[in-house]
């Protein structure tokens, strides 16, 4: 492109539409460039130029919306020649308009970077970038100058265009623009692009320039170790031969700082703040797997791997996370990278086999159990994932001699295999592994792991480096909880019958279907026998089953609860203790959560979301009122029956089970759903206020579909003791219904003493909207 180009060129670029007030913003910077220009002519020259330019600038201005808005090219070529006939390609407007774009794309960085560092939500972010990307890319056509260059790179590149950012940042990087900034968003699209050692050189020399620069580490660290896949131009500063040869080289801890220059800090200190940060976060999702909280466990990998792509615990926790969430492509994907980065380690293997068993992949799953058990022939789990795969392959004398073999290594489950000899045919295995009728459940003592199953544990703790963080994260899978299920599903195949319990809960309640899972554990339609009704019964997670304190402290909270009665207020029945097992029986409702709602029909209508909340609000006051908070306050938690009945489950109970599964991690870490509780929540402190303020974000998210506060981790945290609410009218088409915002700014204040001191109140102050 050249260097100056004419203004309707320019303004095609600018395709993007702009808002009202970008408009009236972009105006007044053509008048601003405009009287600037003016004053430097002669008085007696400034009245002619100033109605030449004024006529320019007028039709400029005028054109500019119809250019956004042309439907076709032969629109544009007729507005093409409206401006050629007004516009002087060599004037003074062309400077005026240079000047304003400059200032335009200043503008919108400014408020893009704010909302960035924030953590804004995804459609607010990917907006801001994209008109930064429009206006910087006009401005570089306008005036390629070093700067228009390197502020166009940073906007291409979180746009996703890898390529313009990696050219325009080398241009600007030889034109003279070399500041940490510019290093690093050249060294991200070169890593982006395949050159890792040009990456990390990169990131060294940012370093030097600004040793404290966390991107810059975390740059270095991902790139530095690993083998380029490709070599691209380099357009690092010139350095002196010696010195640029040691940028593009492995580093040199021998070699002296010259004289003068700023030093980034060690290599060792680089990685091990790295890798103590993936550890950390690692440990965390870790916990938040033991918890049932398979997307937070997700996210919480997600950022270790961005702190430590090399971390091979990292990928393959983050398998197990998106397994649980049924993302069974993307648990393979990550499993994959798992073994490039601990080729064979059995762990990786055998969760990618798992995945791909549910896709129904099962040569390949087959393949994966098998590589296992060539090292090791007893390995539990290999042997129930080679069972699956045989069944799904129809090879069921395959299957059933698996299943043998793992009797064999796990005499606990003998019962199982004698039952799976009953089935008639293999083909019946897809349908019963898909979710068929539960199987008949042998009366034998639980299925408890001992002997090699130990040994695979022993394995998974030294097979990766640190490889105790992969035996821990992989506990959920293999833990009894799981391990019942993975049985139940191969019972499904190779057996046949329905579910029985045992003792007092057999003789009165039977068992239909799963119907959902959660951090209590796994919870089924069943129906009551005695009283010929529907209910729902929790069938405890061992964790809370296991202490016998731990166990009677939360059946006392479980009781209390159980006492509350109120039509919003899902009843809990009865509480079985049944010898080792726990069980919680709840009304069955015949319905949908707010959460399902949300994602199947999107945003609720505004009287729609306040009927809701208007049950929920009676719900929560009435517990209240009776000295009990909820304490997890979510879309989840709230059903719609099909009659259109508010109710609010999980009363305490769901967060009771969470802190005894917290105490079992031996972990300091807050649990919780971190977008719905209150500041002073996260801090242990529980008010009635903490409730008001998780309904306020259920509201919320019910009339936009967004949540309002932005971010992650720290950042959430940050907005939410900031009261950083993201304003409604930024997640509505149209504007909120007046009055409303305030009412929400009220119920999310981080200060418990300014919200609304009863849900009931809160619930007053919208029916006055």
């Amino acid at each position: 492109m050249a260097s100056r180009c004419s203004f309707w060129t320019v303004c095609l670029l600018l395709a993007a539409p702009l808002a009202a007030q970008d408009q009236d913003f972009f105006k007044r910077k053509f008048r601003e460039s405009f009287d600037e220009h003016l004053s430097t002519l002669a008085p007696e020259f400034r009245e002619e130029a100033g109605e030449r330019l004024s006529k320019e600038i007028e039709a400029l201005v005028n054109i500019l919306p119809r250019l956004q808005n042309a439907r076709n090219e032969e629109e544009m070529a007729a507005l093409e020649k409206e401006l050629k006939a007004v516009l002087d390609p060599d004037g003074p407007a062309i400077d005026i308009y240079r000047k304003a774009v400059q200032e335009f794309a200043k503008s919108l960085k400014a408020q893009s970077s704010r909302r960035v560092n924030l953590g804004p939500s995804e459609g607010v972010r990917v907006n801001r970038w994209k008109a930064q990307e429009t206006m910087t890319r006009a401005a570089v056509a306008v005036s390629p100058t070093p700067q228009a260059h390197a502020d166009y790179a940073e906007a291409a590149y979180f746009v996703e265009d890898v390529k313009g950012a990696f050219e325009h940042s080398g241009r600007a990087l030889k034109g003279g623009r070399v500041d940490a900034p510019t290093l690093i968003i050249y060294g991200r699209a070169a890593y982006g692009l395949g050159d890792t050692r040009l990456a990390a050189a990169a990131a060294r020399l940012a370093m030097r320039m600004d040793p404290e620069n966390k991107e810059a580490r975390q740059l270095y660290m991902i790139s530095a170790r690993r083998v380029p896949s490709i070599t691209l131009p380099a357009a690092l500063p010139d350095l002196g031969s010696a010195e640029r040869d040691r940028a593009l080289s492995p580093v040199d801890k021998a070699a002296p700082p010259s004289a003068g220059s700023p030093q980034p800090p060690p290599e060792e200190e680089v990685f091990s703040t790295a890798s103590r940060s993936s550890h950390n976060l690692i440990q965390r999702a870790i916990s938040l797997l033991e918890m049932r909280d398979s997307q937070a466990a997700h996210e919480a990998a997600t950022r270790a791997i961005a702190w430590d792509e090399a971390n091979a615990q990292a990928w393959n926790v983050r398998a197990v996370a998106a397994a649980r969430l049924g993302h069974y492509e993307k648990s393979v994907s990550d499993s994959d990278r798992a073994l490039k980065l601990s080729p064979g380690d059995p762990t990786a293997l055998q969760t990618r086999s798992w995945s791909l068993n549910r896709l129904g992949r099962f040569k390949e799953a087959l393949l994966d159990a098998d590589a296992t058990l060539l090292g090791n022939g007893s390995d539990p789990f290999a042997l129930e994932n080679r069972g699956w795969a045989l069944a799904g392959l129809g090879d069921r004398e395959g299957s059933l001699k698996a299943l043998e073999r793992l009797s064999e290594v796990e005499p606990g489950f003998r019962p199982y295999f004698e039952q799976a000899l009953k089935n008639p045919s293999a083909p019946e295995l897809l349908r019963f592994l898909r979710g068929g009728p539960r199987a008949q459940q042998p009366e034998k003592t639980p299925y408890e792991p001992r002997g090699p199953w130990r040994r695979f544990l022993k394995l998974a703790l030294f097979s990766l480096s640190g490889g105790l963080i992969v035996a821990l994260g992989l506990i959920n899978i293999v833990s009894a909880d799981y391990k019942r299920k993975m049985r139940e599903s191969m019972r499904r195949a190779l057996g046949g019958g329905h579910a029985r319990a045992r003792g007092s809960f057999e003789s009165q309640y039977e068992l239909i279907r799963p119907i959902g899972s959660g951090g209590m554990g796994l919870v089924y339609q069943a129906r009551d026998k005695v009283l010929d009704r529907r209910v729902a019964v929790k069938v405890m997670r061992g964790e809370i089953r296991a202490d016998p304190a731990e166990r009677a402290r939360f059946v006392q909270e479980a009781r209390t609860v159980a006492a509350l009665h109120h039509p919003n207020i899902v009843d809990i029945y009865s509480i079985i203790e049944d010898g080792a097992e726990l069980y919680l029986i709840f009304e069955y409702v015949k319905g949908r959560t707010v959460q399902e709602l949300l994602k199947e029909r999107g945003p609720f209508p505004f009287d729609a979301a306040r009927k809701v909340i208007k049950g929920v609000c009676h719900a929560v006051d009435y517990a209240h009122r009776h000295g009990i908070i909820h304490r997890d306050l979510k879309p989840s938690n709230v059903m719609v029956s099909e009659q259109g009945l508010v109710k609010v489950m999980d009363f305490g109970v769901a967060r009771q089970a969470k802190d005894l599964l917290l105490r079992s991690t031996s972990t300091a870490t807050i649990v919780g759903t971190p977008h719905y509780m209150a500041p002073e929540q996260e801090q242990g402190q529980v008010r009635k206020e903490s409730d008001v303020f998780s309904l306020g974000v259920c509201f919320y998210e019910m009339v936009c579909g967004r949540l309002p506060f932005s971010g992650q981790g720290g950042a959430l945290s940050f907005n939410k003791a900031g009261g950083r609410v993201i304003p409604l009218s930024e997640n509505l088409k149209g504007p909120p219904p007046a009055g409303l915002e305030p009412i929400l700014a009220r119920a999310l204040d981080p200060r418990p003493d300014k919200r609304f001191s009863r849900a009931m109140d809160f619930f007053a102050a919208l029916e006055l909207v």
